[in-house]
């Protein structure tokens, strides 16, 4: 269970990150939702570090890392990527975009991580990443596919790959639910100045509240602890590949719910990138 269970649930619960996108963005203004969505879920997990009783970092560089680790994992990556579907781009554009991030993640694990893939799983990351631009390719064109939004989603990919590389280089020790509680905190703090900078809405309703609540709660606490539980465990390059799994599920995810079409070479490209994932988490570690 484990071994299958845990990155099962850790791909769907990613995946249904770029639907609550999708669904929250009519309903509030997308940097102040992640303002809010990050000091809730700092005040949840901190409540319960405080409960459990577990040390806080005293360390300044331990302090500073983990804040580093926050600004990229959250702060980046999910502004850009609430920004870009903001900005018009489909919840499966911006997921297939994100998802470039194992093969980034794989050429840097070696120099940063003195991670070593053999021949048959960086064959995987190259069929993912064929897979991955076949699917961009067959939907660049459509409406939300312009340079701006896509920007915006390649920044979220370099916040979310430099948070990855740095979580397992740097966090090992910290208890996750003290470091998720700063790292949202800081996060939270980032996303304030670029939410003042416009006019911030929000329209409250039952579909908001359900958005927030999934994304506090599901989100930002099991499925970031199962991310990193996954990362403390293997090789971040490894847990990287499963990335390739998340626009598969989201365009499932986007075409049951938001009728978004999943054309022949989008149903091509997650093709590839099944076995593209299949290929690197069964190589040799």
């Amino acid at each position: 269970m484990k071994a299958i269970g845990a990155p099962a649930l850790f791909i769907f619960l990613w995946s249904s990150g770029f639907i609550v996108a999708k669904y929250g963005v009519p309903y509030a203004d997308p940097m102040l939702f992640l303002v809010a969505r990050f000091a809730g879920a700092a005040a949840l997990l901190g409540g319960l570090a405080v409960v459990k009783g577990v040390p806080w970092p005293t360390n300044p560089v331990q302090l500073r890392n983990t804040v580093i680790i926050g600004v990229l994992m959250h702060g980046t990556y999910l502004g850009g990527v609430w920004a870009a579907i903001a900005h018009g781009m489909s919840s499966g554009v911006t997921a297939m975009i994100v998802s470039l991030q194992p093969i980034l993640t794989g050429l840097l694990a070696g120099p940063l991580l003195g991670e070593r893939m053999n021949k048959r799983q960086w064959l995987g990351m190259g069929l993912g990443l064929c897979g991955a631009m076949l699917v961009l390719s067959a939907k660049i064109g459509t409406p939300g596919g312009d340079w701006i939004a896509i920007s915006l989603a390649v920044l979220g990919l370099l916040g979310v790959t430099g948070g990855t590389l740095l979580q397992k280089r740097w966090a090992g020790a910290t208890d996750m639910r003290v470091g998720n509680a700063i790292q949202y905190a800081a996060s939270s703090l980032l996303l304030v100045p670029f939410a003042a900078l416009g006019t911030p809405w929000m329209i409250p309703s039952w579909e908001l509240a359900a958005v927030f609540l999934w994304a506090t709660v599901m989100l930002s606490y099991v499925a970031i602890n199962l991310f990193y539980g996954l990362i403390r465990d293997g090789a971040a390059s490894r847990v990287s590949a499963l990335m390739y799994l998340v626009p598969p599920s989201t365009a499932l995810m986007a075409w049951v719910l938001f009728d978004e079409r999943l054309t022949p070479a989008a149903i091509g490209g997650i093709i590839l990138a099944a076995i593209g994932v299949a290929l690197v988490t069964g190589g040799k570690r």
